[in-house]
Formats: C-alpha cells, sequence, structure tokens
C-alpha cells in the first residue's frame, strides 16, 4: 500500500513537470506504460515479441485510445511500431498498422502533421503489400482524408474520401 502511494506520487511529480517515465521493457518483466508527458522514451529489451504481445499492444492502444486517453495510447503505439520495426522490419503489414495507430493517436490530438505523415507511410506500406483496392488502404485512405478535412484542406480530402467509398462499394 505505501509502496503504491509512493508510486502514485512519483507519477505525479513526473506529470508535473512533463517529465517523461523510461518504459523498459525485457524478459525479466516491465516498467508499466503510464503517461507523465506528452512525449516518451522506450527501452525494448525482450529479445522477441510474439504475434499475441503484438496483438496485446495493439489492443491497449484501441482500448486507451477509445477511453479518449490519448497521451497513454501514444506511449503504446510508439512502443508498438519500435517492436514491430525491429521484429518485422519496415515493409511488413504490421508495421503499416503500427504506423496507422500512431496516425490515429496524433490525429486525436490534433497533431496533424504527425498524423499525415503516418497514415501516408502506412497508405505506402499496405498498397504495395495488399494491393491499391484493399479495405485495409480505403481505411488509411479515410482516416488521411480526415486529417485534410480538419485542416482545411478539402480539395485534398474529398479524392481520398472518393476513393475509400470506391473500393468499399
Amino acid at each position: 500500500r505505501r509502496r503504491q502511494r509512493t508510486q502514485r506520487m512519483r507519477i505525479g511529480l513526473l506529470r508535473g513537470r512533463n517529465v517523461a517515465l523510461c518504459i523498459v521493457d525485457h524478459d525479466d518483466g516491465a516498467t508499466p506504460a503510464v503517461a507523465t508527458a506528452d512525449w516518451g522514451y522506450f527501452r525494448l529489451r525482450a529479445v522477441e515479441y510474439s504475434p499475441e504481445a503484438l496483438a496485446h499492444w495493439a489492443g491497449t492502444i484501441r482500448e486507451l485510445f477509445g477511453a479518449g486517453k490519448y497521451a497513454e495510447a501514444l506511449v503504446e503505439a510508439r512502443e508498438l511500431e519500435a517492436a514491430v520495426k525491429a521484429q518485422f522490419g519496415t515493409n511488413h503489414a504490421g508495421y503499416a498498422t503500427a504506423l496507422h495507430n500512431l496516425g490515429n493517436v496524433h490525429r486525436q490530438r490534433g497533431s496533424y502533421v504527425e498524423a499525415e505523415g503516418f497514415y501516408k507511410r502506412a497508405l505506402a506500406i499496405r498498397e504495395q503489400g495488399v494491393g491499391p483496392e484493399h479495405t485495409d488502404v480505403a481505411v488509411t485512405l479515410v482516416n488521411l482524408s480526415l486529417v485534410y478535412r480538419s485542416q482545411g484542406r478539402f480539395t485534398e480530402a474529398e479524392p481520398l474520401m472518393r476513393r475509400a467509398v470506391a473500393i468499399y462499394a
């Protein structure tokens, strides 16, 4: 009980100063994924991540995102992206999904420039991997279109949305 109180106090101090807690993941355990700042730092030490562990991370991101905990979702999304990149490289479908997740979190936080970059990278990987008419491509097109719409870039948003609708039709 005292240990939990001390941990909460330390986390509160870090948050108050926008200092990131270094998230360490290794085979012996992990630092709790707690967002204490609007940025994060990861030390991925596990030798390899199983598909189940990667799926768990993606689920955690969706839960945090759905609960409006965007800072925490960003911490998890960055960690997932780094793990997938290390394990599968940058042309893997899982890496495209990790980039898409980062785009989602940045879009919700209003970081449209960052979101646009992640969505464009995810789109390129998906188009090459599954083809330009796949529904995964359509999902990324819709989200990139939403980024443009949020910025008032309607002439760029409309063709993307039309293309996504055509894929779904």
